[in-house]
């Protein structure tokens, strides 16, 4: 018996219990500082960059991955509407080498990189080249009144369910697929491309100075 009068097993047994719960309690705690520990290391390694497509960085705060499309895999197709109303799929596309650029009027780097895709685009486009640009969480004002100014005349498709970007594993923006014309994606990239970078991934689909 204890002094108060209860039994020392009771007493041994709550100890128990007590000592058991702040057990449990402490690694919880260390579970969530671990978790948020990490969570604040990932979202600082991907800043959003300037607007210089040299050394601007993807806004992604995730590792970089290509979800399920694989280099060589056949580029999952989608119908999608365009900022003028028309449908448009990738299948449309059959038998051209394409481009296939996920971005976002107030994403800065893709901001940065669509005057580069301009330029290719109106230079390459006897080859048979075409782009396909995706908006992603945009608005069909903002996206129009950005490739308005920069004088875009490929088809901008509204992905606004995110079907599109979700079935190409979407991480950051802006991401880019380079599909031959087979079909298969040849190359891809997540992050804004400068000039070099923009003729290397044309050149896998077979796309560059004649």
């Amino acid at each position: 018996m204890t002094e108060e009068g209860e039994p020392t097993g009771a007493v041994t047994s709550r100890a128990a219990v007590i000592a058991t719960l702040l057990l449990f309690a402490a690694i919880v705690a260390m579970v969530l500082m671990v978790t948020l520990w990490d969570a604040d290391e990932r979202g600082s390694a991907a800043p959003v960059g300037s607007d210089d497509p040299e050394t601007a960085q993807p806004v992604s705060a995730p590792p970089i991955t290509l979800g399920t499309v694989r280099i060589g895999s056949t580029a999952p197709d989608f119908t999608l509407i365009s900022l003028s109303g028309e449908t448009v799929s990738l299948s449309d596309y059959a038998g051209r080498p394409v481009m296939i650029n996920f971005w976002a009027s107030w994403c800065p780097p893709c901001r940065a990189e669509l005057p580069l895709l301009a330029a290719a685009h109106d230079r390459y486009q006897d080859q048979g080249f075409e782009i396909l640009g995706v908006t992603v969480n945009d608005s069909a004002y903002g996206a129009q009144d950005f490739v308005d100014r920069i004088g875009a005349t490929w088809p901008i498709l509204l992905d606004d369910d995110g079907l599109a970007w979700t079935a190409y594993g979407g991480v950051g923006l802006p991401t880019s697929f380079f599909v031959d014309a087979a079909g298969l994606v040849q190359d891809a990239r997540i992050g804004p491309v400068n000039e070099a970078q923009l003729s290397a991934h044309l050149a896998s689909i077979g796309i560059g100075p004649d």
